[in-house]
């Protein structure tokens, strides 16, 4: 299917919507129905494991639009419920649905992200004024600390340490003061000891975040998932896919993808990428090789997609 695969996807995107008396000489092409997706991941109000089994979680169906997966810890699914003004963290096991986290908000701005490897939940709220409270709570719903800085964003929160970026790169351990390791950066992988640092024209580029440094290459885009062999990093420029190989930042040929709004993205373990996309059937979940083979791994969804452990804090960037 090589680069064949990724100029049908193409071509269902830009084809437009044909008229009910036009439909079966000008309908849309559609990518080849592939396996589903062998990672966990949400769609409303529906948990969906690696294994092909859904389980639809006891929250009312008018809620669907607003739940996002957190991840999972000790049997049960985190889950961001941020239905109207008042957002809710919720631990759900079975049928037993408990509130970790309750906060009302007047700012559509405030996102969260449970720690990766961790128990721990932040809450990031920026006003209009361009501060921000940065509080961290367990999941026993036990407040651990609260800090305030100005606009800046999350660039990771892994174990019991948040990377944040406010022109310099900072570690905060929180209960303790923050720290700064590095010059201005756009986004951290701390398990896989990964800094993508900035550069005087806003590029970016990988060094180690234990001894940062000058990147091998820099470019326009923003990392958002390094892939299971750490060949690849997936990311966006604007509201397009770009990959790019970890080593010389030449871009893969399934580069230039157009996504949906919510731009849910993460790799699989055998190495393809799955990207929400918006067609002219509704949003699916694609899936795609670095050589720009790609498929359908999804029906149609009613739904923004989310996955487990990535936080909500993507779309402060």
């Amino acid at each position: 299917m090589k680069k064949l695969g990724l100029l049908v996807l193409l071509a269902a995107l830009l084809v437009p919507a044909a008229p009910s008396s036009a439909r079966t000489s000008t309908a849309p092409i559609a990518l080849p129905r592939g396996a589903d997706p062998a990672v966990v991941w949400m769609s409303g109000r529906t948990v969906h494991t690696a294994d092909g089994r859904a389980e639809t979680l006891p929250i009312p169906a008018s809620h669907a639009p607003y739940l996002r997966l957190l991840g999972k810890r000790h049997g049960a699914w985190i889950v961001l419920d941020n239905t109207e003004a008042t957002v809710k963290v919720l631990s759900i096991k079975g049928q037993r649905v408990r509130t970790i986290w309750r906060h009302v908000v007047y700012d559509p701005g405030t996102v969260y992200a449970l720690a990766r490897g961790g128990d721990e939940v932040v809450q990031w709220f920026t006003d209009r004024g361009d501060r921000t409270a940065a509080t961290v709570f367990d999941l026993r719903g036990h407040h651990v600390a609260t800090r305030h800085f100005g606009a800046g964003l999350i660039l990771d929160f892994a174990g019991d340490t948040l990377l944040l970026g406010f022109g310099k790169t900072f570690s905060w351990r929180p209960g303790s003061a923050p720290a700064r390791i590095a010059g201005s950066a756009s986004w951290a992988d701390a398990q896989r000891d990964v800094l993508f640092v900035d550069d005087a024209d806003y590029n970016t580029g990988p060094t180690t975040l234990s001894a940062p440094g000058v990147p091998a290459w820099t470019a326009s885009f923003l990392p958002r998932a390094i892939s299971p062999d750490g060949a690849w990093v997936a990311g966006l420029s604007g509201s397009k896919l770009v990959v790019r190989s970890m080593a010389t930042g030449a871009k893969a040929a399934v580069s230039g993808l157009r996504l949906a709004r919510d731009r849910a993205l993460t790799w699989e373990p055998g190495g393809a990428l799955l990207v929400q996309v918006r067609s002219t059937r509704g949003d699916v979940l694609v899936r795609c090789t670095t050589d720009g083979a790609c498929e359908q791994a999804t029906d149609k969804l009613e739904q923004t997609v989310s996955f487990p452990d990535q936080g909500q804090y993507f779309e402060n960037w």
